[in-house]
This record gives C-alpha cells, sequence and structure tokens, in this order.
C-alpha cells in the first residue's frame, strides 16, 4: 500500500551533511539535534524540547541480538528475527551494558544493588547503547510529521496492531519505515524507555535534553503493540507504564547511542 505523502516540519533531518560521525553504528540510523514540541501534534504547538542529536536503533533489539549477550528470556513467540519481549526494564539496561562492553564501548549505566532495590544511573555522555529518553523517543516516532503513528496516519501501512497481527508478534521491519527509516515504533511490541513515569511531567519539564523525573515507581513504556486495537494505545503521544523489575508480555525495546 502507498502511502500518502504527509505535511512536514518545516526542518528536516537531512538537510545537513554531517562528516564526523562514528562509523560503528550499524543497524542504528542518526536523528539530528534540534527542537520541537513534545506532547503535542499540532502544527502551531511551541516548541518546548531541544534534543542534541543521536543514534537510535532501525528496529526493536531481536531475540538473536538478545541471546548474544543476555539468557533467553520469556518469549511470547520464539524466532531469531522477531523483537525480543517480557524482559524486565532492569534486564533490559543489563543487556546495553553487556553489549556495550562486547562491542568496546564505554557502557551508560551504573547499576547498584540487587532486585527491586537496584538504582541505575546513566551517564548520557558516554558512547554505549542505552534506552531512549521519552524526549529522544517520540522525536523519532514523529520522524516530522504530525501523523498519529509513527510514519502515516493509516495505521495498517506502518503497524502490527491487533486487528492485523493475528495474536503474535511478527519479524522486525517487515512493515513501513516512519521517514527516518526507523520501524515498528507503533505497534508489533511497545517499548521500554529510560524516563520514571510521571503523568505532570510535561509541566515542569526541562527544555534542554529532558530525562524525565530524578525518582518513581513506575518507567515509562511507549508506542503500543499487538495487545492493542487501533486508537490512541497506538498514537506517538501516548504513554504508558509498567514496574521496572517486571516483565510484560508483548514489551521491548530498542537501543540508542549519544555517539
Amino acid at each position: 500500500m502507498q502511502k500518502t505523502p504527509e505535511v512536514n516540519f518545516s526542518r528536516n533531518q537531512n538537510t545537513t551533511r554531517r562528516t564526523n560521525l562514528p562509523s560503528t553504528a550499524e543497524g542504528l540510523v542518526y536523528i539530528y539535534g534540534d527542537t520541537y514540541p513534545y506532547g503535542s501534534l499540532k502544527k502551531d504547538a511551541r516548541d518546548n524540547v531541544s534534543l542534541n542529536g543521536f543514534y537510535i536503533g532501525k528496529a526493536e533489539v531481536t531475540q538473536a541480538e538478545w541471546n548474544r549477550h543476555m539468557k533467553t528470556s520469556n518469549f511470547s513467540v520464539k524466532g531469531e528475527n522477531l523483537p525480543a519481549d517480557n524482559m524486565s526494564w532492569y534486564d533490559a539496561v543489563q543487556y546495553c551494558n553487556l553489549r556495550s562492553e562486547a562491542e568496546g564501548l564505554t557502557p551508560c549505566y551504573k547499576i547498584l544493588g540487587t532486585a527491586t532495590n537496584r538504582v541505575v544511573t546513566c551517564d548520557f555522555k558516554a558512547n554505549g547503547y542505552r534506552l531512549p529518553t521519552e524526549a529522544e523517543w517520540e522525536y523519532a516516532a514523529r520522524a516530522n510529521n504530525f501523523t498519529r503513528y509513527s510514519g502515516s496516519n493509516d495505521l495498517e501501512a506502518v503497524a502490527w496492531f491487533r486487528a492485523n497481527a493475528q495474536a503474535h508478534i511478527h519479524l522486525v521491519k517487515t512493515k513501513a519505515d516512519n521517514g527516518f527509516g526507523i520501524y515498528d515504533l507503533t505497534g508489533n511490541v511497545s517499548e521500554w524507555c529510560w524516563d520514571w513515569y510521571d503523568s505532570d511531567y510535561l509541566k515542569n519539564m526541562p527544555f534542554i535534553n529532558p530525562t524525565g523525573p530524578d525518582k518513581g515507581a513506575y518507567k515509562s513504556i511507549r508506542g503500543g503493540s499487538i495487545d492493542h486495537n487501533a486508537g490512541s494505545a497506538l498514537e506517538i503521544l501516548t504513554r504508558s507504564k509498567g514496574l521496572p523489575s517486571r516483565g510484560y508480555r508483548y514489551t521491548g525495546f530498542r537501543v540508542v547511542r549519544s555517539k
């Protein structure tokens, strides 16, 4: 199905050519730094977030990628090129550290304590893998468009969801990309983000590189999954949450790198 052309923001991440980007970002796409109206798809909304550039995974972390560094999780459906799901947020950040170490990068996370008493801090200047902040996730999902879903207002074109998924997750990158070369930001599996969840965070959010509240009980989840019907649960701006110590069926993640 051919996608209907969408209205773009005035800025386009492909208009500026950079020559000093890392050459070791296989499977990632670079998102140029910019400002945008976080939490709004109104064309006249005021910019309220400014982000540095970052790399983000073209696809959700697959089971093959997960199994290289972690014990096999209780995936909802097994398959090397299916997205990994049903891992806790704590396991997702541990994966990021182990993958960073395996590739000779500096881990972003320091993890202290055990079980539900773990405290995780992030060095956002490190060059290793990490989870996206909610602001990074949303900007990548919007792809300079005003569409309800990532890449289109036609949900069928860009997402696996309850009506078309036949009750199981699907291979990554089998729907259309969102215009930034990123797949499945809407549907298939929901995605863990770095931030603690706070429904009122937008009211007190810093302008430059927001990373969420300092503490909380739940971590933020974005994107919706095959467990959701067409509608608000799958929309770019919708936020959900989960306990960081618990894995959720049809919830996975994708990685980000600052450098």
